[in-house]
């Protein structure tokens, strides 16, 4: 019973981290989680999305405009399939990833360094700004995390006991990764080659060729397929991005802003949405252990070690093609080898250093509580109010909500405006499919409903409609704009 308690409470704990404020901040949907709402739960209620393909590798969303990636979207219709579409569920998805991420970090990490470790790697991960950010939006930015423990994980097993099925799986989980967020197809090539001399270091020379070979089947089939995808799927691969190789500087200046500490622990992602712009990517109260983690590593002369300074070093290489200028939100697959690093740093401090130590580590944990207390504070009641602008309110939820209420009780069938269509976007989409199960029926501004109908509307001169029985008109009456009072 100790044992489970012990398993379930930080498991709980996160859980209510990170749903806290989980509708609140921030205020509304992105763009983007809109539509992955909008096509997830027109996928599980009719296997088809917006333009009505069945079961589509790649969706393409927003008027046409992007494609969502695959992974993510087909968790989403999983979720909406068993537990029926909801904005909760919709951002509580994201919650889902990032606790089991946080969980798994810790399986890896114990293996590697111990309880003691595993406990300060996880806390790490738990406390990063940007995963906090991320968990209350339901993007794919968070999703190729659990695929980069895997990756990890089959790296550090396939050191201890060299079986080529750990090679098989870290070629496998890398090449799917690169469905999870169009970030990945820029960090897999090169994770992939780090695999490939991986491998080769801990190989006799007249096996090495055969398990490239395992590694390049394993990952070659999600490869493959890129000429299909490009056929029927066309831009659904680099989503509107475009490769350019000019000269060297060209490619080195996004790859080194990758590393610019001031953003990591000040300024943090370039785009408002993703960042708080002043507690960074990472916590600051993390950064001296960090470095003294990178240290440890090298001295440790270990291959796995190498391996991560190889991951987390080489890792943004290939988005100096795209031009990708401090977006650290396209790289949260480094924050577990991160904290990996911060982990080995505390606990050898810890067990080394003696008293001394020891209170170095306390008063560590003092200023990173200090560190993650501004944030959170800042993050729930700051940050909902500067990003606005970016997702909106969720006012006319309500509006839907009470229009299924009223059309439901008083066996009439809900309509929309055209101005209530335009002015609600791609969120209006996913609201009327988690309430009505449908797109309601959009009928001309100023047209009143018929005699069957209960009409939303932003006009005021009639939301309501004509009852057969009694003649009368009836009024909506809710909070919002939308409907008139």
């Amino acid at each position: 019973m100790k044992k489970l308690i012990l398993i379930i409470a930080p498991v709980v704990f996160l859980i209510i981290l990170f749903s806290y404020k989980l509708l609140e901040v921030p205020r509304g949907l992105t763009l983007d989680e809109a539509a992955f709402g909008y096509n997830a739960a027109l996928l599980a209620k009719t296997g088809r999305d917006e333009n009505h393909r069945l079961m589509p590798l790649f969706v393409l969303s927003s008027s046409g405009t992007d494609w969502r990636q695959p992974v993510t979207q087909y968790y989403l219709t999983f979720l909406f399939k068993v537990f029926g579409p909801s904005l909760f569920l919709l951002r509580f998805s994201s919650v889902l990833v990032v606790v089991g991420s946080i969980a798994g970090l810790y399986l890896l990490a114990k293996d590697i360094l111990g309880r003691q470790g595993a406990s300060i790697a996880a806390v790490v991960m738990a406390t990063t700004p940007l995963v906090m950010i991320q968990s209350h939006m339901a993007l794919d930015n968070i999703m190729p995390i659990p695929f980069t423990l895997i990756w990890l994980w089959g790296a550090w097993r396939f050191l201890k006991d060299k079986s080529n099925k750990y090679i098989i799986l870290m070629g496998a989980v890398l090449g799917l990764s690169m469905y999870t967020y169009k970030g990945m197809r820029a960090i897999v090539p090169v994770w992939l080659l780090i695999s490939g001399v991986l491998v080769a270091i801990k190989t006799k020379w007249r096996t090495v060729l055969r398990r490239w070979v395992y590694l390049g089947m394993a990952a070659g089939p999600f490869f493959l397929i890129i000429p299909w995808i490009d056929r029927h799927y066309a831009g659904a691969m680099m989503g509107g991005a475009k490769a350019v190789f000019n000269n060297v500087y060209e490619l080195l200046s996004p790859y080194l802003s990758s590393f610019d500490v001031s953003y990591w622990f000040v300024s943090g992602d370039l785009v408002t949405i993703h960042s708080t712009m002043m507690h960074g990517m990472y916590l600051l109260a993390s950064a001296p252990w960090f470095f003294m983690g990178i240290y440890l590593a090298l001295r440790k002369k270990h291959n796995f070690f190498y391996f991560l300074l190889a991951a987390f070093f080489f890792g943004p290489l290939l988005f100096g093609l795209v031009g990708s200028v401090h977006r650290f939100s396209r790289l949260m697959m480094m924050i577990p080898i991160y904290s990996i690093f911060v982990g080995l740093s505390v606990s050898w401090v810890w067990k080394k250093k003696g008293v001394l130590g020891k209170m170095a580590v306390i008063l560590g944990i003092f200023i990173a509580g200090l560190n993650y207390g501004d944030f959170l504070k800042y993050y729930w009641k700051t940050y909902p109010g500067i990003t606005e602008s970016y997702t909106g309110v969720f006012t006319y939820r309500k509006d839907f909500q009470e229009l299924d209420k009223v059309s439901k009780s008083n066996d009439l069938t809900p309509v929309i405006s055209e101005q209530v269509a335009l002015s609600t976007g791609e969120s209006g989409k996913f609201f009327q499919m988690q309430y009505f199960g449908r797109l309601l029926e959009v009928i001309k501004d100023g047209t009143p409903p018929g005699k069957t109908e209960v009409l939303l509307s932003t006009e005021d001169k009639i939301v309501g409609a004509d009852f057969v029985s009694r003649n009368e008109l009836f009024k909506i009456h809710t909070s919002s704009s939308l409907i008139n009072k």
